[in-house]
Formats: C-alpha cells, structure tokens, sequence
C-alpha cells in the first residue's frame, strides 16, 4: 500500500522531505507514508474495510471529523 501511494505523490511532482534530511531513499519514502497511514489510524481518521475478494488489495476509508 506504501509503495502506490508514494507513486501517487511522485506522480504530482512532489515528494517526502524529512526536515533533518535533503533528500530521502526510498525505503525512508516508505517508512514515512506507513507512519502516516498508522498516525491517520491512531487519531481515528482511517478505517480499514477488509474484503476477501480482494486480495492484494488494502481498502480504507477516511473519515474528516468536523
């Protein structure tokens, strides 16, 4: 799931910038946007919908609490 969502963010032009770092490899990419995701789980904002159909697949819906 990392991995496509930081090919999403590449595809907008824009990357993970750490603010000690200048630039990050990928595996630091990765580590990132997991801790995003498990923040966003955390804080009550994410939800996980399992589905045995598919498979290879991690489905999540966002929920903004306003």
């Amino acid at each position: 799931m990392a991995i496509a969502i930081l090919h999403q963010i590449k595809q907008t032009g824009q990357n993970l910038k750490h603010p000690a770092k200048s630039s990050l490899n990928q595996q630091e990419e990765l580590e990132e946007v997991q801790t995003a995701l498990d923040c966003l789980l955390e804080l009550g904002l994410r939800n996980d919908e399992k589905s045995a159909k598919n498979k290879g697949y991690w489905k999540f819906t966002l929920t903004l609490k306003h």
